[in-house]
């Protein structure tokens, strides 16, 4: 559950971008992510989590169609609704780790930070996750992005904390 993730880069920014997150949680790790908006409205996106626990080595992998309601508005300008799909790859404690996600994206733009609130639902086998995330996201240069965001996640009664920083280029 800690491994699935949201976060967006919108459309007003960048049409393609690739990006890396640093994820501190027990352990820290790597996320790659691509993302391409085909239109202003209509987005898949894709990112790879190689995870080593244990002295093993898995990859959660997750594949994301999003569609967005852009709003001409002062400071709220896109409301993002995903769907998804992870999986979790290659761990022997796990055999079946799959589930299918359903979010929604709140994007709020201050000058030239974008202010990034996501819940996200996970219907999964035994019992339902649930996450909600608060990142920022600003660029360094005119390609280059930096983002760093908190995402809470309740699953049955535990609960936790991840913390990311990210990098991000647009193509």
């Amino acid at each position: 559950v800690e491994y699935i993730s949201l976060n967006n880069y919108p459309y007003q920014e960048s049409i393609t971008s690739i990006s890396f997150n640093i994820i501190n949680n027990q352990e820290t790790n790597i996320l790659f992510a691509f993302q391409n908006w085909f239109t202003n409205n209509l987005y898949l996106s894709g990112r790879l989590l190689p995870i080593k626990e244990n002295n093993d080595l898995y990859l959660n992998h997750s594949l994301n169609l999003g569609y967005g309601f852009n709003f001409d508005r002062k400071y709220f300008k896109n409301l993002i609704l995903n769907f998804g799909y992870n999986k979790m790859r290659y761990n022997a404690q796990i055999q079946n780790h799959k589930n299918i996600s359903l979010g929604q994206i709140f994007l709020v733009k201050v000058k030239d930070v974008w202010l990034e609130f996501s819940y996200n639902f996970l219907d999964m086998d035994e019992k339902n996750a649930y996450q909600t995330a608060f990142n920022i996201t600003t660029k360094l240069q005119e390609s280059f992005f930096i983002k760093c965001g908190l995402k809470h996640n309740y699953y049955d009664s535990n609960q936790s904390t991840t913390s990311f920083l990210g990098f991000g280029y647009s193509l």
